[in-house]
């Protein structure tokens, strides 16, 4: 546990969070919800995205929170001119700190003078209007070489501080980086760290390497610690069964928040396919076999879904060794793979695929969603979207599985999917991807099943004997697996 340095109050650390309110998939409530909790634990500002100033400003007004917003953002390929107009707009809907991402790939090819244009443009801009400036490199991407010309380039242009990252890249804050970018700048400009601080212990040190600012979702969870810790209690009374399960409740309470209409449609079009006496196919490798098996077969699972799983790609529990999980990984990586597993199969006009990836990027699966559009099914990506496109794509695929995709489910998880930071540990612990998979593809198997009742083609369930009896339950079991035999032998049926 970091000591809390003698003097330290509560306004002093809450002065160095901007409360991030960024990820694509937030609600108004979400963002409602998030000022409110800024302005309680009067931190330093809101960062909100462009579409939700003027509503974060309304909310804020009379407070000592900030509103802030992003330019550019996240990769920092617009064009200058679209920068400007961009914090121009925000300005006037209420902004005061702008949150710019450089020109990455300027930095990287070496053309400093557009890096600085582009940075002075919008510094002049903002401070004309009384705001600040804060420049991020996305160090994930750069040099140590990269990231000391991105800090005087900064300074140069008048920048206010610099920032490592926008949260959706591989990494996020370091202590190397961020000890580099406060030696490589002057004190006045000051030092933002955003990504991977979620706990007190984790700002306290980075406060420790100069950071006067850090972007944070956890607000809640450091002040609540500082206040115990203040107060005398133990910080860390909740122990880590406890952690987790809330960090899993959380994740769960967002993806029913956020991704119901998109559940909703994927039971409309399994519904209509299993009445149509066609397949719903699901499709996943590694750890994403899990939500395949989940689907069927299993005790309150039904004929209608296909789980198409690989072993080659799956089957990898010894870890090291033959069978091991190198080789799986590899595997999944190999394009063209797809196409060989999609020609086992004779697909239906009315047949779905639902391909499972965390990542979303690797090329088993993104070519076999893009295979079966080509083949005329409607393709369901159940993939985590901040995790995807925090990756690069690979340029032998092409595109993300959710660029396949007719429709996407978000997992809700953070790229690194693990939900939990340990203090001490710089890395986190704790996957969430499964949890949320398994909770969506249950949804799904429910609200299916209440939509072929209503049409009167609901197949046998596979049902426990100590629900139904022993003999009725052997009856479903052989029920079932008869169905699911008669609509496979037609799918495995190669035509002629």
């Amino acid at each position: 546990m970091t000591t809390i340095p003698a003097g330290m109050t509560e306004r002093d650390v809450a002065k160095t969070i901007d409360h991030s309110l960024l990820r694509p998939e937030l609600d108004d409530d979400f963002i409602e919800d998030g000022c409110r909790l800024a302005a309680e634990y009067d931190v330093a500002s809101v960062c909100v995205r462009p579409a939700d100033v003027r509503r974060a400003a309304a909310i804020l007004a009379g407070t000592d929170v900030a509103v802030g917003t992003v330019i550019g953002f996240p990769h920092g390929s617009h064009r200058t001119e679209t920068k400007v107009f961009e914090a121009r707009q925000a300005l006037a809907d209420g902004a005061t700190e702008l949150d710019m991402v450089i020109q990455i790939g300027a930095l990287k090819s070496g053309r400093d003078a557009e890096v600085l244009a582009d940075i002075a443009a919008v510094v002049e801009v903002a401070h004309a209007a009384g705001a600040i400036v804060k420049v991020i490199f996305e160090n994930a991407y750069l040099t140590d070489e990269e990231k000391v010309r991105a800090c005087h380039l900064s300074e140069a242009a008048g920048a206010d501080f610099v920032k490592t990252s926008t949260g959706f890249a591989p990494s996020g804050a370091t202590h190397e980086d961020l000890a580099l970018m406060r030696r490589s700048v002057s004190p006045h400009i000051q030092v933002k760290a955003a990504g991977g601080v979620r706990t007190l212990d984790a700002l306290l040190e980075v406060m420790a390497l100069g950071v006067t600012r850090v972007g944070a979702t956890a607000t809640k969870t450091i002040l609540d610690d500082f206040r115990a810790r203040q107060a005398g209690a133990s910080p860390s009374a909740p122990s880590a069964p406890t952690i987790a399960a809330g960090a899993a409740a959380a994740l769960l309470r967002q993806v029913a928040r956020t991704q119901t209409a998109a559940i909703e449609t994927a039971s409309q079009w399994s519904a209509e396919a299993i009445a149509a006496d066609g397949l719903v196919h699901l499709f996943g490798t590694g750890h994403s076999r899990i939500p395949v098996e989940e689907m069927f077969p299993r005790y309150g699972s039904y004929p209608g879904f296909n789980p198409i799983v690989e072993l080659s790609m799956t089957f990898h529990s010894q870890v090291v060794g033959a069978n091991g999980q190198s080789q799986a990984m590899f595997i999944e990586r190999t394009p063209g793979l797809a196409e060989v597993i999609l020609s086992n199969f004779t697909f239906g006009p009315k047949d779905v695929m639902m391909v499972f990836s965390a990542g979303g990027t690797t090329a088993v699966p993104v070519e076999v969603a893009r295979g079966s559009r080509r083949r005329g099914l409607r393709v369901i990506a159940v993939t985590s979207v901040q995790q995807s496109m925090s990756a690069a794509i690979d340029p032998v695929v092409g595109t993300r599985l959710l660029d396949e995709a007719d429709l996407v489910i978000d997992l809700c998880t953070p790229p690194a999917d693990a939900l939990i930071d340990i203090p001490g540990l710089d890395t986190p612990v704790g996957p969430g991807s499964t949890v949320t998979a398994v909770a969506i593809v249950n949804s799904l198997t429910v609200r299916t099943a209440e939509l072929l009742t209503e049409r009167g083609a609901m197949p046998p369930v596979l049902t426990r004997a100590s629900v139904v009896g022993a003999d009725r339950s052997r009856n479903l079991f052989e029920e079932a697996y008869r169905e699911h035999a008669r609509r496979i032998a037609r799918a495995i049926t190669r035509e002629e």
